[in-house]
């Protein structure tokens, strides 16, 4: 998908409007279209986020396949069914990854943060907790590190992820650093994490055990 399509895409959508709805028969009419006027609005919220998401990594765009459209419904599935968020402190190392950074503009920013990272490590160890701000002033970022608890402790990183490995990288388990993160939260977490770890599946970082 070419970025400028997908921005054109984007605003005919932006600037979509519902067709006004014909006077109805009877109270029971309107409260009928009343709902599929609701259910049109929330289809095209949808596609709007869809479009959104994809131009905020524009610069993978051409190199999309089966496993980023995937991690894509699965962050528009997230959004969509969360419950509530909160900010929360973990361990650094109780976060998985929900796929590879093998594209040359990942790898190339991944290394720069590592270099970041490394060159201010003693600063980060004496506050052993790479806080919010710490993250927007070594690791700037246009949204927090997202994550999604999979079992008791253990998260994945559906946002974040050129972060995180960078951080695991500069760190090692032994240097208990924890990260605050953004958390989501849902009614029925299982359904997610199954999308979510279908994509590490196709990244071959699902473990068997798993």
């Amino acid at each position: 998908m070419e970025s400028g399509a997908a921005e054109n895409s984007l605003g005919a959508l932006a600037s979509c409007q519902l067709e006004p709805l014909a006077p109805s028969r009877n109270k029971m009419d309107e409260v009928k279209l009343g709902r599929l006027r609701g259910v049109s609005m929330a289809i095209l919220d949808s596609i709007k986020n869809f479009f959104t998401y994809l131009l905020g990594k524009k610069s993978e765009v051409s190199d999309l396949d089966v496993k980023d459209i995937m991690l894509t419904k699965a962050v528009l599935d997230i959004h969509r069914k969360r419950s509530h968020k909160s900010v929360v402190s973990v361990p650094l190392f109780a976060i998985k990854k929900v796929h590879r950074l093998d594209r040359e503009n990942s790898m190339l920013a991944t290394r720069q943060r590592v270099r970041t990272l490394q060159a201010n490590k003693q600063e980060l160890l004496d506050a052993r907790e790479l806080t919010s701000g710490l993250l927007t002033k070594y690791l700037p970022s246009i949204s927090a590190i997202k994550v999604v608890e999979h079992e008791p402790g253990g998260y994945i990183a559906f946002e974040g992820n050129g972060r995180l490995a960078a951080m695991q990288e500069a760190f090692s388990p032994e240097d208990s650093m924890r990260v605050e993160v953004e958390q989501y939260h849902f009614r029925n977490t299982s359904k997610i994490v199954r999308r979510l770890n279908r994509v590490r599946k196709l990244n071959d970082l699902l473990e068997k055990a798993e």
